[in-house]
Parts: C-alpha cells; structure tokens; sequence
C-alpha cells in the first residue's frame, strides 16, 4: 500500500493567536508571527506523526497493486469521507467502482471498505502496479477550532518549547517529555503499524 497527499491544508491547526495568549506574546506584537506560524506548521507534524492522526481535513489516496482480500482498510485517521474507488480493468482500463457496490465503516479505527452484500471486488488487470486506488479525506475540520483540545494542548505545548529554547538542551528536556508523552499516550492510534499491514 502506498499513501500519497493530494491536498495541504492552508489552516493552521492551532491558531497563532491561541499560540501567543500561551506564550504570553501581545497580538500586536507581530515579530515573532513568521516564526511562530514555522513552530506551528513543525509542531503539527510531529504530533501527527506521533498520534497517527489528520487533524485539519486532507484528502489522501492510498494505493494497492490489487484489492487486499475482502477488506481495505483505511492508513488514516479521523476518516471524512470515501471520495472515489478507483482501478484498473483486466483490459488495463481505469474504471470507477459505484458507490452501491461497496459499503463503509468509517467510526471505527481503522476505518474500512468491503464490498456490498453479494457483491465481490472486481478483477484487476494481473500484474498491475497501483491497479486500486481510493481517494479520501481525512481530519477533524477545517478549521483549528474543529481540532480537539488535547492536539491543540500538544502543539502550544511543543511551540512553546521550541520558542523558549532555541539551542539543545540535555537533560532539561525531560519535563516537555513527560508532559508530552502524557497527552500524546491518550489520543494515540497504537495499533497504526498492525493496520497497516495489508
């Protein structure tokens, strides 16, 4: 399986401003903005990365050479919507699977797609590269007020951090850690690594 982003999201997943009230910093104090606005986008990755999930909506597509058995499941998390069911024919032909031939379950983790009742996958041309592919989009919202509080509470945590101390640090990193790790162990998707293995 091959994930891929097709969109970035143009909203920040917490709002400078709501970054400068914890850092303390007055709104019209705008030196810093470039910087912080940096801090946010670095901290955003690394808490998605730690938590696997999308938190500002992004449409993705994830690839497979073949339809991985009866079930797809979904590499990420929160799950919007199923956009397009794509794949190659035997003929070599792109084809679109309709939306009645497949049924989802998108409130679970991992979020999956089967094939509706009585129904099978299509064949896929043999030896195809990429021959199923699904476009969908994930996240919480589009705006920074959708993310939930605990993300939110993690990125000013790590922006913070980074702003007040801009050299390595050694052995006074261990709080941030601690506190981090905390939050992040509440929302983490543990099993990410066993889903996607398909």
């Amino acid at each position: 399986m091959r994930l891929t982003k097709v969109t970035d999201p143009t909203t920040l997943a917490v709002a400078r401003s709501d970054v400068k009230d914890h850092l303390r910093i007055e709104q019209d104090e705008i030196d810093y903005d470039n910087d912080l606005d940096e801090l946010i986008y670095a901290a955003t990755a690394y808490v998605i990365e730690e938590t696997h999930h999308t938190l500002i909506n992004t449409q993705f597509t994830a690839k497979w050479d073949c339809f991985p058995g009866d079930v797809l499941k979904i590499p990420a998390w929160p799950i919007v919507s199923i956009d397009s069911i794509q794949y190659t024919d035997v003929d070599g032909a792109t084809q679109t699977l309709s939306s009645s031939l497949y049924r989802t379950e998108l409130v679970q983790c991992p979020a999956t797609i089967r094939p509706a009742i009585d129904e099978d996958w299509p064949d896929t041309q043999a030896d195809a590269i990429d021959a199923v592919t699904v476009t969908f989009t994930a996240g919480y919202g589009t705006a920074a007020t959708d993310v939930p509080y605990m993300f939110r509470s993690m990125i000013k945590l790590l922006v913070a951090h980074w702003f007040k101390n801009r050299e390595a640090i050694g052995a006074s990193n261990t709080p941030i850690k601690l506190a981090f790790n905390a939050l992040r162990d509440q929302v983490r998707v543990n099993e990410w690594q066993e889903f996607l293995k398909q």
